[in-house]
């Protein structure tokens, strides 16, 4: 199902003077996945109209039906998050956090989300910062001048199956013969997991050599 964010702005706003920010929470992500339909919206209405039933609102605090104040809860419990980072910069927002999005090094396309630092459920106190882990890729390892078969294991090793070898139009030394003279990408740099490498060699070996090479590295 897609989360929409119209939707999800909408019901925030709706139960904004709930005095159980938790409830409120909820209601904020059931208007994220039943989006702005005219039912949606009444339901959580009538759910919001509920849940504040004897309680007035003044200021940022919420008065009950005994006359005594009552402030917003110093804990929360940190929110499920969805895979677009914007999205999930709002559920945190919703929940009373402060969201910072973070790359770290994972086989999941790049741009997506894969989790929160502290992770979801996590009770924390109101104000905190929450990460966003997004991914960055996986580290394409530098193989240059090293052997071909050793490159292309340390490339495979780092997490990238698609290795492709390409002869250099450099002519190496008779020593530099089926050593890697660049890559692509460059190393030190990340990519999705299922992206190609493909290392140049000086004076590669013949075609089927470097097939059976491949196999032997499977």
């Amino acid at each position: 199902m897609t989360f929409n964010v119209a939707g999800f702005l909408l019901a925030s706003a709706m139960t904004a003077n709930l005095a159980d920010r938790d409830r409120a929470t909820q209601l904020s992500l059931l208007g994220g996945m039943m989006g702005e339909n005219l039912a949606g919206v009444a339901l959580i209405a009538a759910a919001a109209g509920n849940a504040g039933l004897g309680t007035t609102t003044t200021g940022t605090t919420t008065t009950g039906s005994t006359g005594k104040t009552a402030l917003p809860p110093a804990k929360v419990q940190g929110p499920g998050v969805p895979d677009d980072q914007d999205d999930a910069a709002a559920v945190v927002k919703a929940r009373g956090l402060r969201p910072i999005v973070v790359s770290v090094a994972s086989d999941d396309p790049i741009g997506t989300v894969i989790g929160t630092d502290p992770p979801a459920e996590t009770i924390v106190n109101r104000g905190s910062q929450v990460s966003i882990e997004v991914s960055a890729g996986l580290l394409i390892p530098d193989v240059t001048t090293q052997e071909i078969e050793d490159a292309a294991e340390a490339i495979r090793t780092a997490g990238f199956e698609n290795v492709s070898i390409e002869a250099s139009e450099k002519s190496g030394k008779h020593d530099q013969a089926g050593t890697v003279e660049h890559q692509d990408p460059v190393g030190n740099s990340y990519a999705d997991a299922s992206s190609t490498v493909t290392l140049y060699v000086y004076n590669p070996p013949t075609v089927r050599a470097v097939e059976v090479l491949i196999e032997k590295n499977e």
